[in-house]
């Protein structure tokens, strides 16, 4: 949807626009689990991201409207959390320190997938404060909208997130890597290299972080920090593990220190412009979170592993694990021929199982010579083949989305047809893996849902 079409819709709904903003997604391309060790990362941010639109309301109340969902939902500012996606919205105006008084009608438009680990919630709520900002006349930097958003998520929302997801989104530059120091707090916006692409490419599982992963992990770093004297493992080197009596605990602090010196080591291959170095430490990176940090899954390995192969300078898991997205360092020409497999494992005309590729063929709606394209690639890359749906109407993989390892949703709207979809349940059932089907209106999709989970 054009810029332009989103501020018409707005102002035919709530009147005259007093701010707008835009916040964008991000990537990390190498620095995972080290923010809550006050280590370094380094992100960066998307081109897509999240929009918004504020007008005035009336007194006290909160009017916001989703181009996903088409509806508008109505809230009280000042209420409590109620797990509705508006409570991003809430939670900014809470910590902005604006009078609970003024009203807003708020409209949201966001292009990033959820569930990929690109803080799209963060997004949100970086967004909403810079439109406030500018609505507002409120005198707040960059730095401080990302400090009152991760603010909003702590004490609103109630998610005990860091700060990396914030600071490179508000304060980071598009075609440039943000090199944040989380213990001192300092920032800096590197270019990025002009020669190669950075693809994200979403494993088909949306990101859930599995019941206390994230608190195991930081309670065995906290452990390990005890056993070494030390209050973070930011002053840790790896000589140190061997004070570590767990063995667990070891292995999981060794991640997160060389994590560090990965980061360093891809700060200064960005500034000697070694495309190669940079890949090669991304793959090592990779290594360390799926087999010493344990949050990567066997498919984003497969995934990262087939990226290697293919040629790609470099590639890991991007962000908290267990789902979401890979991130592919490669030059031009690489990254050309890599572009298919966003389709081979995420959307398009292609669902990945653990079990082999189902494609899609839908005739003259689908993308010219996909399928083919895509059998092609299978086969060279020695990738099994579970079965080809034929089917007159849409069934794309972007309609799917895994829920958990043996549960596929498929959202069921006027573009997909009863017999595509029973051709899916024929080929996945018998293999374990229930097919769930959300009826939906027109024009959405299966990543819309997750908005409503």
């Amino acid at each position: 949807m054009k810029m332009i079409d989103l501020l018409e819709n707005h102002k035919s709904k709530f009147g005259d626009v007093i701010a707008s903003a835009f916040a964008p997604g991000r990537v990390n391309l190498i620095g995972e689990y080290t923010d809550f060790n006050d280590g370094l990362v380094l992100p960066m941010p998307l081109p897509l991201g999240v929009y918004i639109f504020i007008s005035k309301g009336p007194s006290g109340t909160l009017i916001a409207n989703s181009e996903q969902f088409e509806k508008e939902t109505k809230r009280f500012i000042g209420d409590k959390p109620n797990g509705d996606w508006t409570d991003y919205l809430l939670g900014a105006l809470e910590v902005s320190g604006l009078d609970k008084t003024i009203g807003l009608c708020v409209s949201v438009y966001s292009d990033l997938p959820v569930g990929a680990s690109v803080s799209s919630s963060a997004a949100i709520q970086v967004a909403m404060l810079k439109a406030l900002r500018e609505g507002f006349n409120l005198v707040i930097s960059d730095e401080n909208i990302a400090k009152l958003a991760q603010k909003a998520e702590n004490e609103y929302v109630g998610v005990q997130c860091g700060l990396m997801d914030q600071m490179v989104i508000s304060v980071g530059k598009q075609n440039s890597a943000l090199l944040f120091d989380i213990q001192s707090g300092k920032t800096e916006n590197l270019e990025f290299f002009d020669n190669v692409n950075v693809l994200t490419i979403h494993s088909g599982v949306s990101r859930k972080l599995k019941d206390n992963a994230y608190n195991d992990r930081r309670a065995s770093c906290d452990r390990a920090c005890k056993d070494m004297g030390i209050s973070s493992l930011r002053s840790a080197t790896l000589s140190d593990l061997s004070k570590v009596k767990n063995y667990d605990d070891r292995i999981k602090s060794q991640h997160v220190i060389s994590e560090n010196l990965r980061v360093l080591e891809c700060v200064k291959a960005l500034r000697d412009n070694d495309t190669r170095l940079f890949g090669k430490i991304m793959n090592e990176g990779h290594k360390s979170l799926s087999k010493d940090f344990c949050v990567s899954t066997e498919k984003m390995d497969t995934m990262v592993t087939f990226s290697q192969d293919f040629g790609a300078l470099g590639a890991r898991m991007t962000g908290a694990g267990f789902g979401g997205c890979i991130v592919v360092l490669a030059d031009r020409e690489c990254a050309k021929n890599l572009v298919p497999i966003d389709s081979i494992y995420c959307r398009d005309a292609s669902i990945a199982t653990d079990f082999g590729m189902i494609i899609c063929n839908m005739g003259k709606e689908t993308r010219i010579n996909e399928p083919a394209a895509q059998l092609e690639i299978f086969k060279n890359n020695a990738i099994p083949i579970l079965g080809i749906i034929e089917s007159p109407g849409t069934l794309e993989g972007g309609d799917v989305a895994w829920l958990d390892e043996k549960t596929l949703a498929v959202g069921h709207t006027y573009r997909t047809n009863e017999h595509g979809i029973k051709q899916l349940k024929n080929l996945l059932e018998p293999k374990g893996i229930e097919v769930l089907v959300a009826n939906l209106p027109h024009y959405k999709g299966i990543s819309d849902v997750f908005h409503l989970m």
